[in-house]
């Protein structure tokens, strides 16, 4: 199984939930979320468990049994419209 850090880009995306909501809910920064999305970072188990109960997915959701080709993944999240609003926040 491969980790797909695009799966989080494009649910952010599909979600309307901008990288500074995220970093916000998660307790991280949004330069850390960049980080994350352009592999500078690798992010650990912990971080994907908070991204997952956040966005509401199981943590499998991030793992791809076939790596699927990043150019698919990039071009859904280019031509995706989102949504204009945000989930409730969650509170733990």
């Amino acid at each position: 199984m491969a980790f797909n850090v695009l799966k989080i880009k494009a649910l952010i995306l599909q979600k309307g939930i901008s990288q500074e909501h995220l970093a916000a809910q998660i307790n991280v920064t949004k330069q850390t979320i960049i980080n994350y999305f352009n592999g500078r970072t690798r992010i650990d188990v912990e971080m994907i468990e908070k991204i997952a109960f956040f966005l509401d997915v199981p943590v499998s959701y991030f793992f791809d049994e076939e790596v699927t080709p990043s150019h698919e993944l990039k071009e859904a999240t280019v031509n995706y419209k989102p949504q204009k609003k945000y989930l409730e926040q969650r509170v733990e």
